[in-house]
């Protein structure tokens, strides 16, 4: 406070009440005498930025739409501790361990043993012997001249058919002069022993004579080895010779794709064989989908698997079906830790023909979501859930042949292997897996092995294990294996948990907690709210002896550190506790919090001030909104539920409990309502919350716009209204009995019982109520609906042609029943209106909206409705003859009139015994626009105005006078010493 400032320090606090913002704060500053100090640069530690990027709600579409952007700053939150629940005490907590593993011995080294000494899958060729020494025959040849074909003319001659000439075939003589290819990249690893048996071969049936094995990696022309040099010595390339007959095992870099540039390798060595007049034989494994059409006139292409008939073959057009293949095989292995070509292969055989050919099995080798090491081959982490859901809903009789594969493949390995694909399948199988597999054994092995780990953290390689078992472990198995998971997970990341890093929310937060941090002294801690950051501290805080911020918790912590969990992330951080000093602050977005503290879980959650709500406040004694109605104010104050809510509940309103006891104001399953009594009527209403939906009909909807009249278009063009303010709604219209109560007559036609709507009563009529009915209450701001403010109540979320549905009964609405809707059934005609009340309500509580009589609206008449989205709509007219609004149709009009959508209009001064009103009440803001009209239908539509004054010219007039106040009342105090 500046010297010489006649403020006393009550007047400071009730200006920082007055002006709760900085901005409000800074301006009114100098004009109190005070000096706002500058607010300490804070560096904020993890998890400062513990939220990530909210995620972008969906494009809006004409089923839900959403609020525009009015350019507005996000609303403040006051958030509440909404449960408690311990789940530790002291003295479990500092022992360290998850219940699961406390009385589980360590894994010994002696367990590590395999659990089968069996053999592994033995490796299958991909063609049988025979078939391939056949191939050979007819490969490795000359031919040098024709001889005739004896077979061939027997046949002709048994039966009886005329010769023209003598059949001959080609005379063919085992080669000389034979050069074998054998591309042994990376690419073709399933296939490496394939290409040295087919090697062997070809030694045993042409001889080592004359025969020339080149061993190469993707780059013909350039260096190779001999197949027969056991040094492997690197050679440079040596010419094809003439007459000589070519052998090549490689994909031509057909599977590397046509941006890598190998093929050009390929297609420059078959070039040079064509002006030799050389045509190799290439045996290539891929599907016909992968082929290269364009080799075709270069070499003999033959495809290479175990279902292929050695011949060339066209080109499949159906890349599709084999994406799928590829995809399905990958499913099938998602559950493996790692993938020999032995088992792949192994896997393949299980399948159709079709989808286990040797591109399919490259495919898998090559693919973008596997990893590669020398020998094996697995998916990648973050691509493995994806597959393991295609593996959940194979075939139960597959699943069991994929998993016996694995056990005879991986069981006579290290221990852990099996125990880890088992846990994997577990969750995912179709079919009882404790008779196939060691289920039980396994979940044994690995909270065994965690419990080592626990004892033994110091181990490095036990750690790296446990971090790539926790990545190739899926999601599924996670959630069912969620104690032990969680404590490795906790062990193994230990030092980054520390330091604030993501823990996933497949692991239990309290578990990770409970193994990553350190016990200490049982010491008292304090949750605060500090405008738009939360804070964990020793002690309040406090500025020059006064408290800033609302304590919402006292907690008891047994740990270090905090668990913070917030709604609409993937993830939980950790929060270090500091005996002395506050933990580092969590940002308060709006999203609910999860609270860990290591012996009890505390759930925080957002409250905004209700759109019935003047004004809202927050104390050490709890959450209270206040409202206003008919000149009475009513306090609420925020409950806690007995349990925690679910990630997909949000807060409501039946949280708020009033403070009094009364009936008049409260909440039933419909929301908040409100009652005005008058003598013995009382009337009901309901608060409609702000909102935005689609008024009009869309041009599919049956009978719109009357009937398809040329005077009926554009009446229900269909756009998007949004009202940005909440207003009341009579749950009924007014009835008989409150018009006589207030106006002292009963103008009605049906007089039969007093809580039949008032009728007969034009515009004009409504407004002489309304204003009687205003003087009675004063601050009640009585007045008829806006026309979008009817449709918005009676549609009550709905989009469809009544609120009820499609269709309507007259058992739901009054209207004239033998005129059904849209082909519905004939029903009961009333001939005229009924007690309100007497037909079911909509969802919102609102009584007979559709039918009954016709009701006013605040709107004069437009008939053509923009497409366009419009905000608060009115529509106003000069001229007092100027047509009005009215809605819902009665109950002497057809079905198609009292549909959510149709609007009609009467003049003002216009009484019909089938024409009555209901009420609205709303906020003083709504003050319609200026308008003018040239005659009855016509008019402009324009947004309700709201009379506003710049918030620094506010600011600024409010601290002045506030100052002349004080300065007044301190010379008066003056003069009177």
């Amino acid at each position: 406070m500046r010297h010489g400032s006649q403020v006393s320090r009550g007047d400071l606090l009730r200006s920082l009440q007055l002006y709760p913002t900085l901005a409000a704060q800074q301006l009114a500053a100098p004009l109190l005498g005070f000096v706002l100090p500058t607010p300490p640069q804070q560096s904020l530690a993890q998890p400062t930025d513990t939220t990530t990027p909210r995620k972008q709600n969906p494009a809006p579409d004409e089923s839900e739409p959403t609020q525009p952007s009015n350019g507005k700053a996000a609303p403040e939150w006051f958030y509440v501790v909404q449960t408690r629940q311990h789940y530790a005490t002291p003295e479990t907590s500092n022992n360290g361990l998850p219940a699961a593993v406390q009385n589980v011995p360590a894994l010994h080294d002696d367990d590590l043993q395999p659990w089968s000494d069996a053999a592994p899958l033995p490796w299958q060729a991909i063609l049988p012997a025979p078939r391939l020494s056949e191939f050979l025959r007819q490969t490795l040849v000359h031919s040098i001249g024709r001889c005739l074909d004896v077979p061939k003319l027997v046949k002709h001659v048994a039966t009886l058919k005329m010769l023209s000439q003598l059949p001959r075939k080609a005379r063919l003589i085992p080669a000389g002069r034979v050069v074998v290819l054998v591309d042994l990249n990376p690419r073709m690893r399933p296939f490496w022993q394939d290409a040295r048996e087919l090697c062997a071969a070809i030694a045993r049936k042409h001889g080592r004579s004359g025969l020339d094995i080149r061993v190469l990696d993707d780059q013909p022309l350039g260096e190779y080895w001999d197949l027969f040099d056991d040094q492997q010595q690197l050679r440079p390339w040596q010419p094809l010779q003439a007459q000589s007959v070519v052998l090549i095992i490689s994909d031509l870099g057909q599977l590397a794709g046509a941006e890598t540039g190998v093929g050009q390798h390929w297609m420059a060595l078959l070039q040079q064989c064509h002006r030799q007049s050389i045509i190799p034989v290439v045996l290539a494994p891929i599907s016909p989908a992968q082929q290269d059409p364009t080799l075709h006139k270069q070499v003999r292409h033959i495809l290479w698997n175990k279902h292929s008939r050695l011949q060339i073959q066209r080109k499949d057009a159906d890349l599709a079906a084999h994406q799928q293949a590829v995809s399905r095989v990958l499913g099938l292995l998602s559950i493996a830790a790692h993938v020999e070509p032995e088992l792949l292969r192994a896997v393949l055989a299980c399948l159709p023909a079709r989808q286990a050919d040797s591109g399919i099995e490259a495919a898998v080798w090559l693919h973008d979501d596997v990893m590669w090491g020398y020998t094996a081959m697995s998916l990648k982490p973050d691509k493995r859930n994806n597959y393991q859901q295609r593996f959940k809903h194979e075939p139960a009789e597959l699943q069991q042949q994929v998993l016996s594969l694995l056990k005879a493949q991986h069981s006579s390995q290290f221990p852990a292997v099996w125990a880890e694909e088992v846990l994997n399948a577990q969750p995912l199988v179709n079919f009882g897996l404790d008779g196939l597999a060691d289920v039980a054994r396994a979940e044994q092995f690995m909270l065994r092995l965690t419990r080592r780990y626990y004892d033994n953290q110091g181990e490095n390689a036990l750690g790296h294990y446990a971090r790539r078992h926790l990545q190739r472990l899926g999601a599924a198995s996670k959630r069912h294996y969620r104690d032990y998971a969680s404590a490795l997970y906790g062990l193994a990341y230990q030092d980054d948990i520390r330091q604030g890093a993501a823990i996933p929310l497949d692991y239990d937060a309290v578990i990770v907690q409970t193994v990553s941090g350190q016990a200490v002294t049982p010491q008292t801690y304090y949750l605060l709210q500090k405008g738009e950051q939360l804070l964990i501290t020793p002690q309040p805080s406090s500025f020059n002896g006064l408290q800033t911020g609302v304590v919402l918790a006292e907690f008891i912590a047994a740990r270090d550190s905090v668990s913070v969990a917030i709604q609409g992330e993937d993830c939980t951080r950790q929060l270090p506790l500091l005996s002395t000093e506050p933990a580092p602050c969590i940002p308060l977005t709006g999203a609910a919090i999860s609270l860990y503290t290591g012996l009890e879980q505390l759930q925080l959650l957002p409250i905004p001030k209700p759109s019935w709500a003047y004004a809202i406040t927050q104390s050490s004694a709890g959450l209270n909104a206040y409202l206003a109605f008919a000149g009475q104010h009513y306090a609420f104050t925020w409950q806690a539920a007995t349990s925690p809510l679910s990630a997909v509940d949000t807060p409501n309103d039946c949280h708020w409990r009033l403070n009094e006891t009364t009936d008049r104001v409260g909440f039933d399953r419909y929301g908040l309502y409100a009652e005005l009594s008058l003598g013995k009527v009382t009337q009901r209403f309901r608060w409609l919350a702000p909102g935005t939906f689609w008024m009009g009909s869309p041009d599919d909807e049956p009978q719109r716009e009357w009937y398809g009249h040329e005077e009926g278009k554009g009446t229900e063009t269909r756009h998007q209204v949004t009202l940005s303010l909440g207003y009341w709604m009579a749950d009924t219209t007014v009835t008989q009995a409150f018009w006589q109560a207030v106006m002292g007559d009963n103008p009605s036609n049906f007089k039969d019982h007093p809580e039949n709507p008032v009728e007969q009563v034009s515009w004009q009529d409504a407004q002489a109520f309304i204003e009687k009915l205003n003087s009675l209450f004063p601050g009640l701001q009585a007045r008829l609906p806006s026309d979008a403010q009817w449709e918005y109540a009676c549609r009550a979320g709905t989009n469809t042609p009544f609120s009820f549905g499609a269709n309507i009964t007259p058992e739901q609405v009054n209207y004239h029943g033998e005129y059904p809707y849209a082909n519905g059934g004939k029903g009961v005609y009333r001939k005229q209106t009924v007690p309100v009340k007497s037909l079911p309500a909509n969802d919102w509580g609102l009584y007979e909206m559709h039918g009954n009589v016709w009701e006013w609206c605040a709107d004069a008449w437009q008939q053509n409705l923009s497409a366009e989205p419009v905000t608060d709509p009115l529509y106003t007219a000069a001229a007092a003859v100027t047509a009005r609004v009215v809605r819902g149709g009665s109950w002497s009009y057809f079905g198609r009139d009292v549909r959510s959508a149709f609007r009609s209009r009467f003049t003002p001064d216009l009484r019909l015994y089938h024409l009555g009103f209901r009420l609205a009440l709303g906020h003083a803001g709504l003050r319609p626009g200026q308008g003018v009209a040239t005659g009855a239908g016509t008019g402009r539509r324009v947004a309700e105005q709201r009379q506003t004054v710049p918030v620094h010219v506010a600011i600024i007039a409010a601290a002045s006078n506030m100052a002349k106040r004080i300065k007044k009342s301190s010379s008066k105090s003056k003069k009177k010493k």
